[in-house]
């Protein structure tokens, strides 16, 4: 079965494996790299809960983590589906 909370770390850890890669071959600027992955916990409060708003979004079943609000819809409507 399909672990939405773990898709979560493999999808955030991907994305920082691209841009690391991005920065070293394009040798990107620092602010211009925190596009790809934000290093949420350097930023002040009000930017953080922004960032924070697009990998936390609200599904049926409760408060579950997923990447990006769309991912939840599109699981949802498979678990309705198979019930």
């Amino acid at each position: 079965d399909f672990d939405l909370h773990e898709y979560r770390h493999y999808y955030l850890a991907e994305n920082w494996k691209i841009s690391k890669r991005v920065r070293k071959t394009h040798q990107l600027s620092p602010i211009a790299s925190n596009i790809f992955m934000p290093r949420l916990f350097d930023q002040t409060p009000p930017s953080y809960l922004k960032w924070a708003r697009l990998f936390l979004s609200k599904s049926d079943n409760g408060s579950q983590l997923s990447p990006f609000p769309y991912i939840a819809s599109v699981t949802n409507r498979i678990v309705l589906c198979t019930k």
